[in-house]
């Protein structure tokens, strides 16, 4: 009996064994689809690869013909409400029309146009080229004369001007080698400038839109600030209100980077500059960068061929770095209530002046190694994607901002602690009240004077250029946001609209003793064989970019009216 059951029950065993075997190959191999939809997968794929481009380019004619539909709908219900739109569309279809013409005509246009003025006045004789600069003179007084005879007392401005160059002069290590033709085409370029955006009602009008939107863009900073501190993040509003803005602008500027928004501004800034200017292919690029980066940031840029760089390439890289602001800093300025037209403008126009100053204090006496600003490259994004790039860009601006108000508590306890000594020690001679601030306002009135400061507001404005030099810029447009808006609700102290803009231009910079020291380290750790060099221009440049401002100040000056 055991014998039988043992056979059955292995006979059942193998029997199990066999279909379980063959179940569980039918459970790993899945079924095979049908031929029919194999094939239909196929012929499509097959078709995708051999149309891909028209299949592209049909998808792109679409996109292109919905948006001109939208455009078209816009603009027939309301053009005024809907400038930004056409703005925004007139960049785009020209910034389309010049990639097309670079590629098909591009080594045409560039001989055509990419002439720099430097090689057009090497044509001409030295007689004929002072004659130009002679007609260029009388042409800048006839204008004066006119344009200033309801208003004479603007031409002080031009003693400003006149005494930033002379002290420039003065502080030259090689006279006899200063090129002014590039002095001359920098502050050429800064006046039109000055005359587009300060003069001229369609560019009056243009720089106030760009400010309004900038403001406006800045404002959804609130959104977030106020999902993460509650309703009352404004009574803290240094570091609830100013600091998230900071960090919302420096994540769309690394955006703007990822997708080559910025690169393409940057080199295309640097080509115009370097264009009219004649100046080297580097600092052009530097200078065209420190529109939109911190200086640490700009010089990375070209760290690699620092080493590589001449003394006056450096000290012109210097020098630009201090005398504009970056983008994020704009950010934070504004929030403190300042004008966002003025510290576009003043950013832009610094860096020509910047060139020029540093052309006059260390010009060039050797041979460049690079010539072509197109011959630059930044590093490529390491970023995957826009996602990444905006979160990478958010983090980075975290040190940004921790630097900034560690700072702020830091300096602004310094000064008080200074300020309560000096005034122990006036007050030991008979005098009350003394404090560094006062001190400065006095060092510095005449300047503002010749800036077209009125006298009544030089004090004021005599003070915040001492703060910005001798401690930084965010102390100056603080107190200079306070004085805004007390002129706005009628309190004591308060500065008029055209010293706020004069001002506002003066201090538009990183021109203080602590960006000097930064800016040190981060140059000599990229070039340690630089270090040296970097040494001996580094205060020459402090007083180059200070001046570079308040020539932008005195061309305000000069050209604003209330």
């Amino acid at each position: 009996m055991t014998e039988i059951e043992n056979k059955s029950t292995e006979e059942t065993l193998e029997h199990c064994a066999m279909h379980g075997t063959k179940t569980n190959m039918t459970q790993r191999e899945p079924p095979e689809p049908p031929n029919k939809v194999l094939k239909i997968q196929q012929n499509l794929r097959t078709f995708y690869v051999n149309n891909r481009n028209f299949i592209l380019q049909m998808i792109k004619i679409l996109l292109v013909l919905a948006y001109a539909g939208y455009f078209g709908y816009a603009m027939y219900l309301d053009f005024q409400k809907n400038i930004a739109l056409f703005v925004l569309t007139i960049c785009v279809i020209v910034l389309w029309m010049y990639e097309v013409l670079k590629t098909k005509y591009g080594a045409q246009v560039q001989d055509g146009i990419g002439i720099k003025l430097e090689t057009l006045l090497q044509k001409v004789s030295p007689y004929h080229r002072w004659v130009l600069y002679f007609i260029l003179l009388v042409g800048f007084i006839v204008f004066l004369v006119v344009d200033m005879r309801e208003r004479p007392n603007q031409l002080i401005s031009l003693a400003g001007l006149f005494l930033c160059i002379v002290v420039a002069f003065l502080l030259s290590n090689n006279k006899a080698k200063i090129l002014w033709r590039q002095v001359i085409a920098g502050l050429a370029m800064q006046f039109i400038f000055g005359l587009i955006i300060l003069r001229w009602n369609y560019g009056l009008i243009a720089l106030r839109w760009v400010g309004q939107q900038v403001a406006l863009f800045i404002s959804y900073t609130d959104a977030g600030a106020r999902f993460v501190f509650g309703e009352k993040f404004r009574d803290h509003s240094m570091a609830f209100q100013s600091m998230p803005a900071t960090i919302f602008f420096g994540a769309v500027i690394a955006l703007l980077f990822y997708f080559g928004a910025i690169q393409f501004a940057i080199v295309k800034i640097g080509w115009l500059i370097q264009s009219v200017m004649g100046t080297g292919t580097v600092e052009s690029y530097v200078a065209a960068a420190n529109i939109f980066f911190s200086p640490t940031e700009s010089v990375v840029t070209v760290g690699r061929i620092l080493k590589d760089l001449t003394s006056s390439e450096i000290s012109a890289i210097f020098t630009c770095g201090l005398a504009t602001i970056a983008g994020a800093v704009m950010a934070l300025y504004i929030t403190f209530g300042v004008s966002a037209s003025h510290l576009v403008s003043a950013s832009v126009m610094s860096a020509p002046a910047a060139l020029a100053i540093s052309k006059i204090i260390h010009p060039e006496t050797d041979k460049s190694k690079f010539a072509r600003v197109e011959d630059i490259t930044f590093e490529k994004s390491n970023d995957t994607n826009a996602i990444e790039a905006f979160s990478n860009g958010a983090s980075a601006m975290v040190k940004v901002v921790a630097f900034v108000l560690v700072n702020m508590i830091g300096f602004i306890a310094g000064l008080q602690f200074l300020n309560m000594t000096v005034t122990w020690f006036g007050e030991r001679v008979g005098v009350e009240n003394l404090t560094l601030q006062g001190i400065w306002a006095y060092i510095f009135m005449p300047l503002g004077y010749l800036m077209g400061v009125a006298w009544a507001d030089c004090y004021r404005v005599g003070e915040l250029i001492g703060k910005g030099i001798f401690i930084n810029s965010f102390l100056s447009y603080l107190d200079l946001g306070q004085l805004i808006r007390n002129r706005e609700n009628g309190v004591q102290p308060f500065i008029s609209q055209r010293s706020e803009a004069i001002v506002t231009y003066a201090v538009c910079n990183f021109a203080n003793f602590g960006s000097v020291g930064m800016n040190l380290g981060s140059f000599s750790a990229l070039a340690p064989c630089k270090k040296t060099t970097l040494s001996q221009i580094a205060l020459k440049a402090l007083v180059g970019a200070n001046l570079a401002s308040f020539m932008t100040a005195c061309i305000a000056g000069l050209l604003y009216t209330e």
